[in-house]
């Protein structure tokens, strides 16, 4: 009002910068730059982000460097606010980068394992290699049929020394004597006894209750490690087991790493896994663990190193209440099918209950569990009015010319132009495709325009492609 009736007195940033300030059609400008009032400003970026011809980025920096140069009174800390309420940009975000937190625990003797169970399913192994997959894993197991594999790692955790037996089950009485064999190879090799052995709270580490008509015995794993003839274990149950989940990770590593060089088959593939594991410098002690399992057997002393964690964690903890969104699974149990872009990731906006600390690491209460800082984003209540604007919208429909069909492999619909000529291949034949000057081996999914989508492994992950009908062949004994 005052640049257009120059009456009263001029607000304090317009005599900061006299001359600046303009009005054109009712709207401030400095300049060639908009001035956004604040109370406008949810608006304005509600629309630059949901506007149906809107070409500006979603990611809060790339957004901001465009409208330093367009608008004033839009901070990058205001458009971080508006970014973090909107529902389907946040739940499509990048989980956060994996936090490395130095292992607490300090131990200074031997004889305790930790004790878990590693999933290996038969169906890898045919992905890895379509025609002989199942013959690389081994005669078929009991029922009859290839079945999946199960590592039964034990990890001692002041050395990080693995030992590993393999399981066609993973029920308590297929379990426990393998448990068993492990306890005696670690104290017969190293003259070291068994004290305790630390296990998740899966079943398969519990017992069960046997069978009167067939005449078996309950089974209880902790009965039978307290009754122990060479002496008690004892068995305590966590509901993580860090310590050999890290070294279950790394052992996968090297496997699928050993496999994918095809060195030798399956067993044998094991054993040199577990061979190289051990003799992987462990960071705690500053040795392997097989150097520092022949130091302990000669009666030498081992000992860890101490974290070098500082108190940063903690001044950089959220407080109680702060509205964040939380991982539905942890880092390890995600797939294919919590893809960032799927958006499924992410739960629903919630405010932090508690907060405590793992040594310098800050643990939050989210809901009914507890979380890690890596697996918790910050968040605002979700804005309800652009949430409306999305849902009132009309879906758009595909243009003329295009046949909706389904697909025969997956039943779901498709809106992919049918082809003009007759098939050559159909969906689900195993082909050779040439994808960028390299051959593959390859499965098509779906009809393309003149062409066909397929999928082929490359550098252990499964990639999509659209590949024309000369650019592949049949895959036939010779060349596969």
């Amino acid at each position: 009002m005052f640049l257009k009736s120059k009456k009263g007195t001029a607000p304090a940033f317009i005599q900061k910068f006299p001359g600046v300030f303009t009005v054109r059609q009712g709207t401030l400008y400095a300049g060639n730059r908009r001035v956004i009032p604040t109370e406008q400003r949810p608006d304005f970026l509600r629309e630059i982000v949901y506007g149906k011809k809107s070409e500006y980025p979603f990611g809060r920096d790339s957004l901001f460097a465009i409208l330093k140069n367009e608008v004033l009174n839009v901070s990058k800390r205001d458009i971080e606010a508006f970014l973090n309420a909107q529902g389907p940009l946040v739940r499509r975000r990048a989980r956060p980068k994996r936090q490395k937190r130095e292992h607490l625990r300090q131990i200074r003797k031997p004889g305790i394992l930790s004790v878990d169970l590693v999933h290996v399913r038969a169906k890898d192994f045919e992905t890895l290699f379509p025609d002989e997959g199942y013959d690389f894993m081994g005669p078929p197991g009991p029922l009859g049929k290839q079945q999946d594999r199960y590592f039964l790692n034990a990890v001692d955790i002041l050395t990080g020394y693995l030992l590993t037996e393999v399981l066609q089950g993973k029920t308590a009485r297929s379990t426990w004597p393998e448990i068993l064999k492990i306890i005696n190879r670690y104290e017969r090799q190293f003259g070291i006894k068994v004290r305790q052995i630390e296990v998740d709270k899966g079943g398969e580490f519990y017992g069960d209750k046997g069978d009167v008509k067939k005449k078996i015995k309950p089974l209880s794993i902790q009965k039978e490690l307290k009754n122990r003839k060479e002496g008690p274990i004892r068995l305590i149950r966590k509901v993580t087991n860090a310590a050999v989940e890290q070294v279950n990770a790394k052992m996968q590593r090297i496997f699928w790493n050993l496999v994918e060089q095809r060195r030798g088959s399956f067993i044998p593939t094991v054993k040199q896994a577990v061979k190289i594991s051990n003799r992987t410098q462990n960071r705690r002690t500053g040795l392997n663990p097989e150097d520092a399992m022949q130091k302990l057997a000669r009666g030498e002393k081992v000992a860890q190193r101490t974290p070098k964690a500082g108190p940063a964690e903690k001044k950089k903890a959220f407080p109680v209440g702060t509205k964040v969104r939380a991982l539905k699974m942890p880092y390890k149990k995600f797939g294919y099918e919590y893809k960032a872009y799927k958006g499924q990731h992410f739960g629903a906006v919630t405010p932090i209950l508690k907060v405590k600390y793992s040594g310098v690491y800050p643990k939050y209460k989210v809901g009914a569990r507890w979380v890690w800082g890596d697996e918790i984003i910050r968040a605002r209540r979700d804005d309800t009015k652009a949430h409306n604007l999305i849902i009132k919208r009309p879906i758009p429909k595909p243009a003329r010319g295009l046949q909706i069909r389904r697909s025969r492999k997956r039943g779901r619909r498709s809106k992919l132009p049918v082809l003009k000529v007759k098939p050559k291949y159909e969906i689900g034949d195993k082909v050779q495709a040439l994808v960028e000057g390299v051959w593959y081996d390859a499965e098509i999914e779906a009809f393309a325009k003149n062409a066909y989508i397929v999928f082929f492994r490359a550098d252990g992950r499964r990639w999509e492609s659209k590949v024309k009908a000369n650019q592949m062949r049949a895959r036939t004994a010779s060349t596969s």
